[in-house]
């Protein structure tokens, strides 16, 4: 299968090139260009495909409702753009992807393996979002260089690229109390008040129009998103695990964004206990946890004198291609979204 196959071909790559940073650092545009390409010019793949399209092609009628355009403005824009210059549906995904990968390429090479980071981000986070939720990926991408500038502590960049992924996707706004702790203020006090101030913008987006029609399609309806509860699982032992192992060494070794991994940490935690009440609002929220996962595995083999070294570099790969292979075999979800793989790279394939 193409999905098992890519995935396998990237992580005996990234071996391959152990101890060859210069070619590490070579072979990442390579293999970024290669999952853009893959990503943006799928054709009739991932989940939404059909309701993207009918909304694309019912753009006009529905943003005769004028409400629409107040609620995530930039996605409205750039449909609406796309509609006026004709361009089919495909090249709205192709737009979607362009954001994502361009914010994933920002804040990889704040990493020091941007290779293993990206590698990290192919079974769950590219295959989910870009591929599938493309107003989300949107917002990600733009949400990557939010992370970027925190890591830079420009907290006035941080809040302008927060709000600019809200114009994608409204569940961005909830990363707005992170510019509190851009400046290393981890205090129990700030993490407090920074909670006081999340619960109000959890409120305001379960009140708005906007929450009750993600509460109405999700909350009580029966639905849950395939595996939530082990992804979002993943999502605490990776924060438990960088907590009692990583944490004082990541400190004194990456204080450059230890601040921003900390942080991160916690709500990756917090995260899992979302899935009790709703688990698709928990696996939304957790797919922008999934950047943060990422840098944390890729930074494992790093630490040279940790414990168990080799069990804690290998468990990553190991664990993410058991939790793919499993998905991917044993989910009618995942055989209806994404089977077959069909790409319009070289002729779109009929009316679009």
């Amino acid at each position: 299968m193409i999905y098992i196959f890519i995935f396998i071909s990237l992580i005996l790559l990234r071996y391959s090139l152990l101890g060859h940073k210069t070619l590490q650092w070579q072979f990442y545009p390579i293999v970024l260009f290669f999952l853009y390409i893959f990503t943006a010019f799928r054709y009739q793949v991932g989940c939404d495909w059909s309701t993207y399209s009918q909304i694309y092609r019912a753009y006009d009628e529905i943003i005769e409702n004028g409400f629409l355009a107040l609620r995530e403005p930039l996605w409205w824009v750039s449909m609406g753009i796309l509609n006026k210059l004709n361009a089919p549906f495909v090249w709205v995904n192709v737009l979607s992807a362009t954001i994502f990968f361009l914010g994933i390429d920002k804040l990889a090479r704040k990493t020091p393996d941007p290779l293993s980071f990206l590698i990290m981000l192919f079974p769950i986070l590219i295959i989910n979002i870009p591929m599938s939720a493309i107003r989300q990926a949107a917002a990600l991408g733009v949400l990557c260089y939010a992370f970027a500038a925190f890591l830079e502590k420009k907290q006035f960049k941080y809040i302008v690229m927060v709000v600019f992924a809200t114009g994608f996707h409204t569940s961005a706004l909830l990363f707005i109390p992170l510019v509190m702790f851009i400046h290393g203020n981890n205090s129990y006090k700030r993490i407090f008040a920074a909670i006081l101030i999340e619960l109000p913008l959890l409120g305001l987006m379960w009140f708005s129009s906007y929450a009750e029609e993600k509460s109405n399609a999700y909350v009580g309806s029966g639905y849950d998103a395939e595996a939530a509860i082990f992804r979002s699982g993943i999502l605490a032992i990776t924060a438990i695990v960088f907590y009692l192992f990583y944490r004082n060494k990541w400190k004194e070794k990456f204080p450059y964004d230890y601040n921003f991994i900390f942080i991160s940490s916690l709500a990756m935690f917090a995260n899992f206990f979302i899935v009790f009440f709703s688990s698709v609002i928990s696996d939304r929220l957790g797919y922008y946890f999934i950047v943060m996962q990422a840098m944390i595995f890729a930074r494992l083999p790093m630490f040279e004198k940790t414990q168990f070294r080799l069990f804690f570099v290998s468990a990553p790969y190991i664990g993410l291609l058991l939790v793919f292979v499993v998905w991917i075999f044993l989910s009618p979800h995942f055989n209806s979204c994404y089977l077959p793989y069909k790409s319009w790279l070289f002729g779109i394939p009929g009316y679009l």
